[in-house]
């Protein structure tokens, strides 16, 4: 004897599931927000507002220490803080680029700033603050030579972060390849901070790049 075989129609289908409140299912959807988990926002907009005021400030200080010290004209302009993953930061940089990393023991963490190195060492030797017509990679004399103009950014830095916590800084490391940073790991979420800087008729950018997982402490 051959088995029943035939199959439910739509409408008895229907009739076995329970009915769905179609305003319920309209205020669930609306509760969905989309989020992207390689760019987890780690820090609360309310503290990326402070953190924009802090490094807008910075760069209103440094504008006004760098002139006396290049003796030229100098200029710092904040472009955009925001959080994203240290690996997509390193791939944004140039290469070769001037990376330096910097221990802060009090906040048991390391962050770096990246710029554009040349103009700075043509000015600090006596010329006018001229680019490369070439790129290359700067020398570790000419890294060095950078010191006491990294002591003025930092010497303003922590002065930006006063109200904050105070600190010092120590220069750890210098590096001339993004893939050399090591900060962080690459999924680790970072602040980056990213400024226009004029020396003379040069312009060229530099960032400062700060874990996260040093600022929560």
């Amino acid at each position: 004897m051959e088995e029943n075989k035939e199959l439910l129609s739509e409408e008895e289908m229907s009739a076995l599931l329970p009915e769905q409140d179609d305003s319920a299912e309209r205020g669930a959807k609306k509760r969905i927000v989309p989020y992207n988990f390689r760019r987890p926002d780690r820090v609360p907009k309310d503290q990326m507002r402070s953190l924009y005021q802090m490094h807008d400030l910075f760069a209103h200080n440094i504008s006004s220490s760098l002139p006396l010290f290049l003796r030229a004209f100098s200029e710092v302009n904040l472009i955009s803080v925001e959080q994203q993953a240290c690996g997509e930061y390193t791939r944004g940089l140039n290469d070769p680029t001037n990376i330096f990393t910097f221990a802060v023991e009090r906040l048991r963490g390391l962050f770096a700033i990246e710029l554009n190195a040349f103009p700075v060492i043509d000015r600090l030797l006596g010329g006018q603050g001229d680019d490369l017509t070439e790129k290359r990679a700067a020398t570790e004399l000419e890294l060095k030579i950078l010191d006491s103009f990294l002591s003025i950014i930092t010497d303003n830095y922590c002065e930006a972060w006063k109200p904050i916590i105070e600190f010092d800084t120590e220069i750890v490391a210098r590096e001339t390849r993004p893939q050399m940073l090591q900060i962080a790991p690459p999924n680790e979420v970072v602040i980056t901070a990213v400024y226009q800087v004029q020396i003379g008729e040069s312009r060229g950018m530099m960032s400062i790049c700060l874990p996260v997982g040093m600022l929560e402490p």
